[in-house]
């Protein structure tokens, strides 16, 4: 028992290190010096939003140890005003075997005038550099985030590729021309907990289609849906229903998605069968 024990806490770390090692520099434990300018890593790029003056400070990482991008304002005469900045990388190689479903880290903002706001997006590419999904998210305008948040980002798919290449930035604007602001970043991944290994895609005749206001219907010309299981987001990246079959959530029906009761806006659905899966967005009204 204690042999198969040590086998599968190896597996599991295997298995977060993959998380991790999927972006370079993930963590930025490599920035060693506290100073401001353009201090790129090997793979990640640092800018001022294509302006002169450098804006990045090193400052000490999340967990006590290593460094985290600082964002600072710098005031820059050529505009007048203070200008953000960015860590960027483009067009990486994904070296996983397994599509990522959401981008991972922490953030941290101090913004008294409620002028600022982090922005990190990503896109997916197939190894034809077409890019086939993507997702965003920004901090609060309204606000600090005084300690390490976590954040996630859903990764939206428009067709059933196999990831290749990614891109993402992770940029700070400042909107109210206020030097007092400033925000970090740090622990960048991938998640892949929820999704499956790629397969030809048993889910590409699949379809999520609103019937009428609050219920959406999923069909399939391929698969009975009763087999398929669907996971909820909402447009923060919060999780609003883990892992069910449809009729788990609506208590007797296999194909329709019922949101009568949830508040409307922007939802991501992830739908899996045994094999594969894939994620829709959905306007509820």
């Amino acid at each position: 028992m204690k042999a198969r024990f040590y086998i599968l806490y190896t597996i599991l770390l295997f298995s977060n290190f993959q998380l991790f090692a999927q972006i370079p520099d993930g963590s930025f434990n490599n920035w060693t010096t506290n100073s401001i300018g353009r201090l790129d890593l090997q793979d990640w790029i640092t800018g001022n939003l294509d302006y002169s003056l450098a804006t990045i400070l090193q400052d000490v990482g999340q967990s006590g140890s290593g460094y985290s991008p600082k964002f600072v304002s710098v005031y820059d005469s050529s505009v007048g005003y203070y200008q953000g900045g960015y860590v960027q990388l483009t067009q990486v190689p994904f070296t996983g075997t397994i599509r990522p479903n959401s981008l991972l880290g922490y953030w941290k903002t101090y913004n008294p005038s409620n002028s600022d706001i982090v922005l990190a997006d990503v896109q997916i590419y197939n190894s034809g550099m077409v890019e086939i999904g993507s997702g965003a998210k920004q901090t609060p305008f309204n606000g600090s985030l005084s300690a390490w948040t976590a954040f996630s980002i859903p990764i939206t798919y428009t067709t059933s590729d196999s990831a290749a290449y990614f891109s993402m930035r992770i940029s700070w604007t400042n909107f109210g021309g206020n030097p007092a602001g400033y925000a970090n970043v740090d622990d960048i991944h991938f998640d892949i907990s929820t999704a499956v290994v790629e397969s030809a895609g048993d889910l590409s005749g699949i379809k999520l289609s609103a019937i009428r206001p609050g219920y959406f219907e999923l069909t399939s010309s391929l698969n009975s849906p009763d087999n398929f299981t669907v996971q909820l987001f909402d447009l923060s990246g919060k999780q609003i229903l883990g892992k069910k079959t449809l009729a788990e959530v609506n208590g007797q029906s296999q194909t329709i998605l019922d949101l009568s009761q949830m508040a409307s806006g922007i939802y991501f659905c992830n739908v899996f069968s045994k094999t594969d899966y894939r994620t829709f967005k959905i306007v509820n009204y």
